[in-house]
């Protein structure tokens, strides 16, 4: 699967690392919001001199594949048996949730600052168009505000 970024003008691939198995892919998606969550609590501490290399990790990390509603929502294993839908399973969709809700704070408050790093500005706006998809409850609001 290949999904596409826009930024600045150019075309950018998601990147999937090439997984063994579902139970490897599982443990990559677990690591990766391990990381996903260290940048967000750099960002948050606001720690200057490690802000812009933050973002940009950031930015990466939103592009993965491993998060692609694909591969975060249920095989079709699960779902013909959805209580044989493992723990590790559920535990990656549960912090894939909080990382959503966190990094939306995050995005949402940089848009009432004056000044953005280049790099902030890119999570910002890639962000915030990818949680209007993943993230039901900002998409009501977003759309209640343009009604």
């Amino acid at each position: 699967m290949c999904v596409l970024l826009h930024t600045s003008g150019t075309v950018k691939h998601a990147q999937l690392y090439n997984y063994r198995s579902t139970e490897d892919l599982r443990k990559g998606q677990l690591v990766l919001l391990d990381v996903g969550f260290k940048l967000l609590e750099f960002l948050v501490e606001e720690d200057a001199s490690v802000a812009d290399a933050s973002w940009k990790a950031l930015v990466e990390f939103i592009g993965r594949d491993e998060f692609s509603l694909l591969h975060i929502g249920y095989t079709s294993e699960e779902q013909a048996n959805l209580s044989a839908t493992s723990k590790q399973a559920i535990e990656i969709r549960l912090k894939y949730q909080c990382f959503l809700e966190q990094a939306l704070r995050l995005s949402l408050s940089s848009l009432t600052k004056k000044a953005l790093l280049d790099n902030e500005r890119v999570f910002t706006v890639l962000f915030t168009a990818q949680a209007f998809i993943r993230v039901p409850d900002y998409r009501q609001v977003a759309i209640s505000l343009f009604n």
